[in-house]
């Protein structure tokens, strides 16, 4: 493998570990997460999510950890290594990681606007009823900050349309259609009108948005320099990207459970779900598809970071911490964010479910005003969006180091040109995402979140798992398995351990079952149901034509599957290499010499003892 001599490595296992735990636990957690609960039934959501999260989740997570530990490739070239037929599911990832990139450093940026207004002295604008974004014409503010200075200044106790009013007035609006479905709160009046400047439809492009792209700018520049320094350098980011957001996260869990209403969100969260949920395959697909997005699996991020780790290393043991991590971390930024909305529906007078207009928001709603109500606003506030920042980068670089590394690894010689390389792909994306800075750009962010990693990324595990356990062989597979890890010892290891029967059953029924049916029910979604932004009277229906882009943005990463393989069709014939080599391992793979030798000698052995030989010696166990 002497592509990869040159490819960098963990300083510690400590750096590996803290860099994926900084990728997979992520925007998805706290962003994600909370807005798929919001729009499928509450904590209901929880019994789909942690299913999935057992029988699929953790599984595939470990598989991508191992192939990428036992190659030490990026994806673009792992799956060659091991059937040239199938080097298309490392692009489709790649592709999928690229797409996904476009409009993740959005949020990033986004967060980075919030900082700008912190750190200039801005922080109440944010959560007052006083600023001219505020005055939006069919939308009445309402704001706690604005309750309490009525409450101080004049004896009043509820601010509803520029002025202060008694008990009585806040009773007549919140049983007045009118009224009630027009309010907003002023956090969200801030994130609507101001940050996103969001025009009325997606046909309206608007004006362009100088702070969103500036901000934009600043954040793939950041990215781009990360990378260039490296992988260690990246482990070294992960230090703080990895630790300093949930210790800030814990202090607002605490405030945020503490609040009046709170009892609210938390009760429609997690003592009184919407059971009926649980029945609709729509909440398993968004189940499913969330466990994809927010472990990062087929996006061949993970296999990049774990193919810089030593090829003994515990990955399996990396792959549970992960998994459960995931899932308490969704689970609790879950709960701060449903026990602010509980303050937000005591404030205005709606059911949970109306309360914000979007899910997408949510955490640029809920958290900031949960902020507005502590001591010393501005420095939570800073430390909220400094989190989302940290967290963001930490994930976007991971997700650009596998974009970059696909490209390295398929094309070695470039490695010289590295910065070219990194740069070329960061101002790619950059350009692209200038569509989602104008006044239409949520809902072009909202087209690459519904699209960018759905269908293509279910086809991309499909192929991942039958290529590995069918066309490459279960057999072989466990074999190579047995050179990275110990042989089990016990009846529980040979059952539940790296190389045990629950792994052999979930990868080869279990996980591939789910994805078909989630690819199905992905399919009938893009193809039948209406894509929308909001809802209520504030809802706004996509049109046709957009739905035709979803479905490119949807089908273009699983399109790299037939493009390569025709591609090394026509490669390998123009090496007069015979169509059957197409699916035999290639230099590269721990076992092709091995493979050499048996065929010099006419052996059928498994060349993978091979590598079980060379990379874990046999020893008395």
């Amino acid at each position: 493998m002497a592509e990869t001599s040159n490819r960098g490595e963990w300083g510690s296992q400590l750096q590996f570990t803290l860099a994926v735990a900084g990728y997979v636990i992520g925007l998805g957690n706290i962003w994600r997460f909370p807005a798929l609960a919001y729009n499928h039934g509450g904590g209901a959501f929880l019994v789909p999510y942690v299913t999935c999260s057992l029988l699929c989740g953790m599984p595939l997570l470990f598989l991508e950890l191992c192939i990428g530990q036992y190659t030490q490739l990026g994806p673009s070239k792992a799956f060659y290594v091991f059937r040239p037929a199938f080097q298309g599911i490392g692009w489709a990832m790649a592709c999928i990681a690229n797409l996904t990139c476009i409009y993740y450093n959005v949020i990033v940026a986004w967060s980075m606007v919030y900082l700008f207004y912190i750190l200039t002295g801005q922080n109440d604008s944010i959560s007052v009823c006083a600023n001219e974004w505020n005055r939006k014409s069919g939308q009445y503010c309402v704001s706690y900050i604005e309750d309490q200075k009525c409450l101080q200044t004049q004896n009043l106790t509820y601010y509803f349309n520029g002025t202060c009013h008694n008990e009585t007035m806040k009773i007549y609006v919140e049983s007045t259609p009118e009224y009630l479905n027009r309010t907003m709160s002023a956090v969200e009046q801030f994130f609507e009108n101001h940050v996103l400047e969001r025009s009325s439809g997606i046909n309206e492009i608007g004006s362009f948005n100088w702070k969103v792209a500036v901000s934009l700018f600043i954040a793939w520049a950041i990215t781009a320099l990360t990378i260039l320094y490296g992988v260690q350098f990246l482990g070294k980011m992960a230090y703080v990207t990895s630790t300093v957001p949930y210790v800030i996260m814990v202090a607002f869990f605490i405030r945020a459970i503490t609040l009046e209403g709170s009892e609210i969100g938390i009760r429609y969260y997690l003592t009184e779900p919407q059971w009926e949920y649980v029945l609709k395959l729509d909440t398993w697909r968004a189940a499913l598809n969330q466990i994809c997005y927010s472990l990062g699996l087929g996006f061949g991020n993970l296999l990049s970071l774990a193919s810089y780790n030593p090829i003994r290393h515990n990955c399996y043991r990396d792959a549970m911490l992960f998994a459960f991590i995931d899932t308490a971390m969704s689970v609790f930024g879950g709960t701060t964010v449903f026990a602010t909305l509980g303050v937000l529906s005591q404030q205005q007078g709606k059911p949970i479910s109306r309360v914000v207009q979007e899910g997408t928001s949510l955490a640029f709603i809920a958290y900031p005003e949960t902020i507005s109500r502590l001591p010393w606003p501005a420095f939570w506030s800073f430390c909220f969006f400094l989190t989302i920042f940290l967290i963001g980068v930490g994930s976007q670089c991971a997700m650009a180091e596998g974009v970059t590394t696909s490209f390295l690894d398929q094309f070695p010689t470039a490695r010289k040109h590295r910065i070219l390389i990194v740069i070329g792909v960061c101002l790619f994306d950059f350009l692209v995402g200038l569509i989602i800075c104008t006044g239409a750009g949520i809902y072009w962010f909202t087209l690459f979140n519904n699209y960018s990693a759905s269908f293509g990324l279910c086809i991309a595990i499909l192929a991942e798992v039958y290529m590995i356990l069918v066309s490459y062989g279960v057999r072989r597979w466990r074999d190579d398995m047995s050179a990275m890890f110990d042989k089990p010892r016990t009846i529980f290891g040979k059952i539940f351990g790296p190389v045990g029967s629950f792994m052999k059953i979930n990868w080869m029924f279990i996980s591939p079952l789910m994805l078909f049916l989630v690819s199905i029910m992905i399919i009938k979604s893009m193809f039948a149901d209406d894509d929308v932004y909001g809802r209520d009277t504030f809802v706004h229906i996509f049109p046709y034509w957009s739905k035709i882009v979803g479905c490119i943005l949807g089908i273009l990463p699983a399109l790299m599957l037939p493009i390569f393989f025709f591609y090394n069709v026509h490669y390998f014939k123009k090496l007069g290499k015979p169509f059957s080599e197409l699916f035999e391992i290639q230099e590269g793979h721990p076992a092709f010499n091995r493979r050499k030798i048996s065929k010099r000698n006419g052996s059928t052995q498994n060349g993978s003892n091979f590598v079980m030989n060379q990379v874990h010696p046999v020893e008395e166990r």
